[in-house]
């Protein structure tokens, strides 16, 4: 059974209320709890094993020390390294994540009613689409819950957004194929309308467009960030008469099933094909022949969103309301050279 305030009340010989005092760091208006009734206090706490219910605790006081992050593929490596920084920065604050697993990269309303029944102090979400993110939004500003969402090219005037430079990770990847000699270059994109998809699309035909370089007609394709999606849509490009000579890729995970593509066809790599990743992730490493791609910092990423959430909050007790404008964090990107590119063979 748990142990509740009032048995260590009992136990130390004071009531309940003397208890709450000193367990919360506070002095009664009528004078101050002596030092010997203080260490009574707190030594039967600590002998009957007492913990604060921190749900209680945010319903009397209207501040709770733990914060949500919503996401649907909590098992990915990129979204659990993102909770990874995020769990990492609380706990070192003093607050504890709750994880809310989605069903889709929508919001019904038991996830927004979950978000109220535990009263978190702030939220960061991952992958939402447009209208759940704006769903989220109108429901939790009426309670002053700010919110994070990374990850993603969608603009909003309000909450923090925090993402990697894919403008820049794109060029890093095209300039390192065009010094190798790449002249055909393709490119396997996320899903159609995704926010991920939309910025690396954009990245992506900008970068080419700043070396002088085409995209024809077929030589971007959407994977659906799915290997074996991207795989069907590598095998297409690559049978063509005037194939790519290099395949970029919007992941990891596709980028390994254009590798899965090329050696159906017997082509070697590099030699044949140069392939490049994005977000450097361990099956990078593991991949044959490992893969070169650009690092996200997911693990920054996620412990920046704490850090500004604390900030709003610890600026709403201050005595103002939670500034709801728009943040926006662009973390750089860095080229982490492997062995899956060389110079074109042609």
């Amino acid at each position: 059974m748990m142990t509740t305030m009032r048995d260590v009340a009992q136990k130390a010989g004071v009531s309940s209320t003397t208890v709450s005092l000193v367990l919360n760091g506070r002095q009664p208006a009528g004078g101050p709890i002596s030092v010997e009734t203080q260490e009574r206090v707190l030594a039967a706490a600590r002998e009957l094993g007492y913990r604060r219910n921190s749900l209680v605790q945010a319903v009397v006081s209207g501040h709770n020390r733990t914060l949500g992050f919503l996401a649907q593929h909590i098992s990915y490596e990129f979204i659990s390294r993102l909770l990874a920084g995020a769990l990492d920065e609380a706990r070192a604050a003093g607050y504890g994540v709750q994880v809310l697993q989605l069903h889709s990269n929508s919001l019904d309303r038991q996830a927004i009613e979950s978000c109220l029944e535990m009263r978190l102090a702030g939220i960061i979400t991952v992958d939402l689409n447009q209208d759940a993110l704006d769903y989220l939004h109108m429901a939790m500003r009426p309670h002053g819950v700010p919110i994070a969402f990374l990850d993603t090219s969608f603009q909003e005037e309000w909450g923090i957004h925090i993402t990697s430079d894919d403008e820049q990770g794109c060029n890093l990847a095209i300039e390192h194929l065009v010094h190798l000699g790449h002249r055909r270059i393709g490119f396997i994109s996320g899903e159609v309308g995704r926010g991920m998809t939309i910025s690396r699309d954009r990245a992506f035909r900008n970068a080419m467009q700043a070396h002088g370089l085409p995209v024809p007609e077929g030589y971007l394709s959407h994977g659906k960030w799915d290997p074996t999606v991207a795989e069907h849509c590598a095998i297409e490009m690559l049978i063509r008469p005037d194939r790519p000579t290099a395949i970029f890729c919007a992941s990891d995970e596709m980028a390994i099933g254009v590798q899965r593509a090329a050696r159906q066809l017997g082509m070697q790599m590099p030699g044949d094909l140069s392939v490049v990743g994005f977000s450097n992730l361990r099956m990078a490493l593991m991949a044959d022949p490992p893969l070169t791609t650009i690092r996200q910092p997911a693990d920054e990423m996620g412990r920046v969103a704490i850090q500004l959430l604390l900030d709003k909050l610890k600026s709403s007790r201050e005595g103002g309301e939670i500034d709801d404008k728009a943040t926006d964090v662009v973390l750089p990107t860095e080229l982490v050279l492997r062995d899956s590119t060389a110079v074109a063979p042609f």
